[in-house]
């Protein structure tokens, strides 16, 4: 597959949720991406980092609400 534009100022893929755990996707994706980003990675809980981004941003919501 050829270079795609939209991925000109990508340097990071983060893959999250629970199809995210399937080393066959992991695979998959490396194996189309990686000539065009740098780093793609899986954290080590993929199911839990959904719930951590929505806690730090509901958190800075309600920080910039009493400012």
């Amino acid at each position: 597959m050829g270079k795609n534009k939209f991925f000109d100022n990508v340097s990071t893929m983060l893959l999250v949720e629970g199809f995210s755990e399937s080393k066959y996707l992991q695979k998959r994706i490396k194996q189309e991406f990686s000539h065009q980003i740098n780093d793609i990675s899986v954290p080590t809980q993929p199911m839990a980092e959904i719930s951590h981004g929505a806690v730090i941003y509901g958190l800075s919501i309600r920080l910039n609400m009493k400012i």
